[in-house]
């Protein structure tokens, strides 16, 4: 669904769906990797440290910037 949702161009949906299914499964760590940079690209990083981890972060530079903006405010 969130794909689909993604080709439409329906981001903000998207969004939506990946959050209700971060929030059914909370280990999932690629769902919660997708929504932080989702949020993070949106500017909205207390959205985005919801989801913000050492384990969602990966390899992601970017997620690490605003992983330690977030610890740092």
């Amino acid at each position: 669904v969130a794909a689909r949702l993604a080709e439409a161009g329906r981001e903000d949906e998207r969004v939506d769906v990946l959050a209700e299914v971060a929030a059914l499964d909370g280990a999932d760590a690629g769902t919660a990797a997708v929504l932080a940079r989702a949020f993070v690209g949106r500017g909205d990083l207390g959205r985005a440290r919801q989801y913000l981890t050492a384990e969602t972060a990966g390899d992601d530079a970017g997620l690490w910037l605003a992983l330690a903006e977030a610890h740092l405010a």
